[in-house]
């Protein structure tokens, strides 16, 4: 096991940095929407400008941290940084479904950023090594600068980076910072969500969420007040699942308005699933 972080060490920040939620039932629909509006309001009272949004077949307006979005039949909300990490428990409770649900760590380190990084790769190397180059291991290094290590695949239910905050944010605040962010998505956001908003304290439940996963790896990282969480949900997604969740959010809502308008038989036929 390699640690990770220091004694020296200073934790500035623990906390979500970006939750994704969808409504279908229209009580849920509705009352997300409020709050995301205000959300949206506030960005909008702080500056940010306007722009239009879509994804998925969901079409709307982005403001600052917050992206709403609406389609015949759910409503979507994406968040982050400083809102999501103010308002996510809001947000859940209003919601049906989170399939998005980042937590991060942001610790000050006192020796030099990229060489904390690299070392932190090189131990995640070895213990991939020793796995059959699983799990994935893989860094970006910019010619500015910049220094992204990515832990575990993108397309799992969960992955992390690890970044040079100030880098990033260009903000004297993250001076020398290190920022660990673990996505969590579809099952896992769902179950990992969940648990965390029942946790008390919350950042608790976090801080235990992003050890366990580095712990996975042969990653040590101490975080005063970090639970024993454990969460389990499959690994990786696989090509059907994949598949369907596509057919779910790009293809339902044109088959739905065919049904609705009674075109379902010729929906059918026209995709070759009609029975001859």
């Amino acid at each position: 096991m390699y640690r990770i972080d220091r004694p020296e060490d200073v934790m500035k920040e623990l906390g979500c940095d970006y939750i994704t939620l969808t409504a279908s039932n229209r009580p849920e629909i509705g009352s997300l929407h409020s709050v995301a509006s205000e959300l949206f309001r506030n960005q909008s009272a702080l500056g940010n400008k306007h722009r239009s949004w879509a994804l998925r077949g969901y079409k709307g307006f982005a403001c600052g941290e917050v992206e709403i979005g609406t389609r015949e039949d759910s409503l979507i909300v994406r968040t982050r940084g400083s809102v999501s990490n103010a308002s996510w428990t809001t947000l859940l409770d209003h919601a049906d479904n989170c399939s998005r649900f980042d937590v991060q760590v942001t610790v000050e380190v006192m020796d030099h950023v990229q060489k904390r990084i690299d070392r932190i790769r090189r131990a995640a190397e070895r213990h991939s090594a020793k796995h059959n180059a699983k799990p994935v291991v893989r860094w970006v290094r910019e010619f500015n600068g910049g220094y992204t290590l990515y832990l575990g695949a993108r397309e799992s239910n969960v992955f992390a980076r690890i970044y040079d905050k100030f880098h990033h944010s260009k903000l004297d605040h993250y001076r020398q910072c290190v920022r660990i962010e673990c996505q969590f998505q579809d099952a896992a956001a769902r179950i990992v969500a969940k648990q965390c908003r029942a946790s008390v304290p919350q950042v608790s439940t976090m801080a235990g969420c992003i050890r366990r996963f580095l712990a996975g790896r042969d990653l040590v990282l101490e975080i005063a007040g970090a639970s024993e969480t454990r969460y389990s949900c499959p690994r990786s997604r696989s090509d059907s699942d994949r598949k369907l969740k596509w057919l779910a959010e790009a293809v339902r809502p044109t088959v739905q308005f065919l049904k609705d308008k009674g075109l379902l038989d010729d929906t059918l036929q026209a995709l070759g699933l009609l029975d001859q």
